[in-house]
């Protein structure tokens, strides 16, 4: 499934107002793991009943080859830097990784540190992401963009590079795509209720992505 946006380029930093900032999180398969930080705007002309605020890919990072450890690691340092605890992922159904995650917890509890919990996103029982696909096709329609991300990303790079083919869209080949499209559903999903915003500093390269 392709997505065409376009914006104007812009090396201009930017404050987001944002209200929920959650993560996202893939494990490896045919590529590295990735996991993600995406914040919701909070925009003052957005009405209480507005059904969507602007998301943004706040930061991501993509792991070494196979390496669930360095995974893991990544995403609890990311945490720590945009202050969350909230990441979504394919959680208990995805059960030989959520064997991985209970012996880390074990492990980091003995040592007294910290836990990594992944909450279960909507309609992951399987690796199929055409659920997610539909997420993120909501999240870039035309009349309304809702989702943007810089230039060169790896999420982007990613999202070019998917085939037309819905069932060959897996979150084994393309675990940006599953980690953007887990968290990116659960704030569609959950609209946004009254929460206090916080700033959060990001250079903007583009609006939308390509």
């Amino acid at each position: 499934m392709k997505f065409q946006k376009q914006r104007p380029d812009s090396d201009e930093a930017m404050i987001v107002d944002c209200g929920r900032i959650w993560g996202g999180i893939a494990w490896p398969g045919d590529r590295p793991g990735y996991c993600c930080i995406v914040g919701e705007q909070k925009l003052p002309e957005c009405l209480p009943d507005k059904t969507y605020y602007p998301l943004y890919l706040l930061a991501e990072r993509q792991a070494t080859g196979n390496n669930k450890v360095e995974l893991v690691e990544t995403a609890i340092d990311m945490g720590r830097q945009f202050k969350i605890n909230r990441w979504y992922g394919r959680g208990f159904n995805d059960s030989d990784n959520a064997l991985f995650l209970r012996q880390w917890n074990k492990t980091s509890r003995d040592r007294n540190d910290p836990i990594f919990k992944i909450r279960t996103a909507t309609n992951t029982e399987t690796p199929s992401l055409s659920y997610q696909l539909g997420a993120l096709a909501t999240a870039l329609q035309d009349n309304e963009l809702i989702l943007h991300w810089t230039l060169g990303s790896i999420f982007q790079t990613e999202l070019i590079s998917t085939p037309q083919e819905i069932d060959k869209v897996t979150a084994l080949a393309f675990p940006a795509i599953a980690a953007m499209g887990y968290v990116s559903s659960q704030f569609l999903n959950f609209p946004p209720k009254h929460h206090k915003p916080r700033l959060t500093t990001l250079t903007q390269r583009s609006a939308s992505g390509y």
